[in-house]
């Protein structure tokens, strides 16, 4: 942090050297009766100089909120095991958006364009069952959804819906893809990360199913002794 400080501060001062650079050289040139030739000069330079320092702004400006959604995304999922130089490239293709509560990202048996990181808020996840949709799971800050997107064809096995106004990092899923292509390393680990991820959901949804089951078995069984 303290080398962009200093950075930002040495190209801030030669700015203004510049600047004082061409109102002395104007005055001279004034002095020496070429002040129209040279005026035109000095201003199609300065207003160059001003461009280019805008544009050194906007560029620092964007990179410091790269760094920053980088540093959000150590806590994230799917990004748990990749370095900083890693989350600062992932969240370069990201793009933040803000979504109102009941309001669909992505839908069961539909293609995948994106992954998603929940910033802020929560979302349900759904699949579709004879007896209507069944929630999955809740998705809230620092969860990725849908996985689905990231493997095979990338078809969608759950439906989201916003429960609350969310913020999320919106991903495309063929940037990705294309960085684990260039990076296999990077995409070996992110796999490895996904399958510990998906690993995990499915034993609890499991144990969830088991407990439903048997107390649904123990209810059966107590009207049965009715």
């Amino acid at each position: 942090m303290r080398l962009r400080v200093d950075r930002l501060g040495a190209v801030e001062w030669a700015v203004i050297g510049a600047v004082l650079v061409l109102i002395i050289a104007e005055a001279v040139a004034f002095q020496n009766g070429l002040g129209p030739f040279i005026g035109v000069v000095a201003l199609g330079y300065l207003l160059a100089l001003i461009a280019a320092y805008l544009l050194y702004r906007y560029h620092r400006s964007t990179e410091s909120s790269i760094t920053g959604l980088a540093s959000t995304l150590q806590t994230v999922d799917i990004f748990r095991d990749l370095t900083d130089t890693e989350r600062e490239t992932v969240a370069s293709f990201g793009e933040r958006v803000r979504i109102p509560a009941g309001q669909a990202r992505g839908t069961a048996s539909e293609p995948g364009s994106c992954l998603y990181i929940v910033l802020d808020g929560k979302a349900e996840l759904s699949a579709p069952s004879a007896i209507g949709q069944i929630t999955v799971r809740i998705a809230g800050p620092g969860e990725s959804f849908p996985l689905a997107t990231l493997l095979g064809s990338g078809t969608l096995i759950t439906t989201v819906t916003a429960m609350t106004d969310m913020e999320l990092l919106a991903i495309p899923r063929f940037d990705l893809l294309s960085l684990w292509q260039g990076n296999p390393t990077l995409g070996m680990r992110m796999y490895a990360t996904i399958a510990d991820i998906l690993g995990n959901r499915y034993r609890s949804t499991l144990a969830h199913l088991t407990t439903s089951a048997e107390q649904a078995l123990r209810a059966a069984d107590f009207w049965a002794n009715v």
